[in-house]
């Protein structure tokens, strides 16, 4: 092989590696690029629920309002007094956001995990897991109650769903009851209580166990029927099958004859497992009584 055709081997060689650089440059930038978009759609989705969320409290009063909860009756029957309640939403304007959004059933707030949002009720459980409760798409969906379900809470166990989003909103909080220091705090400053305002009344709940399990594993947790039967053999089953499965309890002892709601939402974005906070009904408040 003389000078010349190892010249023009030569410039071959570095024609291939040109256009491999190039065809390289091109498959790089397209990926760049397609990163670049999805992940600027992804910002701008999670910008849009933030936002519509934020519209939505529009349809509160958010001042807290001291009341006192009704009596209860010892094992004696006698009436025990109770310790006064700060509710963190003093209006919920239940008849106004029925008019944007007739499939809203209430409103829930946590406050220690700076949880603040309407509840919906679809015809499956499919569609709120995507749509707003204006009826937008949304990333971000709602917190929903279970179709099945009656949407004045009076089922022995409601569950209430909500997406853990990366920004922290929605259900996205929940996940960092997870946290030993984050958890202990809420427990050593009674700070375990949840609302739910409903057309005229207020829930009020406190927190009994966090439970990070999956359908597999533990499915009676993730029937809406379960317990079956409201009596006290039913009742002392799911309780100390949730004290089972708990991987923090608060010290709050459940009653056999209490109701229930199961905060649901994802452990992770693809896994199975799934975050349950539990808690049990303390008392409803007529919403007469601190409305002004």
């Amino acid at each position: 092989m003389n000078d010349e055709e190892n010249k023009k081997q030569t410039e071959n060689q570095l024609k291939k590696r040109e256009i491999i650089r190039r065809i390289l440059f091109v498959v790089f930038s397209i990926i760049f690029v397609t990163s670049a978009v999805m992940l600027t759609v992804k910002l701008v989705q999670y910008s849009k629920g933030k936002k519509i969320y934020e519209d939505s409290t529009k349809y509160i009063e958010n001042e807290s309002v001291i009341v006192v909860p009704s009596a209860e009756s010892d094992s004696q029957g006698e009436a025990e007094s109770q310790e006064p309640v700060v509710l963190p939403i003093k209006k919920f304007d239940y008849d106004e956001i029925r008019k944007e959004s007739p499939d809203t059933i209430g409103w829930i707030s946590v406050p220690y995990c700076d949880i603040n949002y309407p509840i919906v009720q679809g015809i499956d459980n499919d569609h709120y897991l995507e749509f707003a409760y204006t009826g937008e798409y949304s990333i971000s969906g709602s917190i929903f109650l279970d179709y099945r379900q009656n949407p004045e809470m009076t089922d022995k166990n409601s569950f209430i769903y909500g997406h853990s989003m990366k920004n922290g909103t929605m259900f996205g909080m929940l996940r960092k009851l997870d946290g030993t220091k984050y958890f202990n705090t809420a427990v050593e400053n009674n700070d375990i209580r949840f609302f739910i305002y409903l057309k005229d009344t207020v829930q009020i709940y406190e927190m009994i166990a966090i439970v990070d399990t999956t359908q597999a594993d533990t499915p009676e947790l993730f029937d809406v029927n379960y317990p079956i039967a409201n009596d006290e053999e039913s009742g002392r089953a799911y309780i100390d099958l949730v004290m089972s499965k708990a991987h923090k309890t608060t010290g709050v002892n459940p009653k056999w004859d209490d109701k229930f709601v199961t905060l649901y939402t994802c452990q992770n974005a693809t896994g199975p497992e799934r975050h349950l906070v539990i808690g049990r009904l303390v008392d409803t408040v007529s919403s007469e009584d601190f409305e002004e």
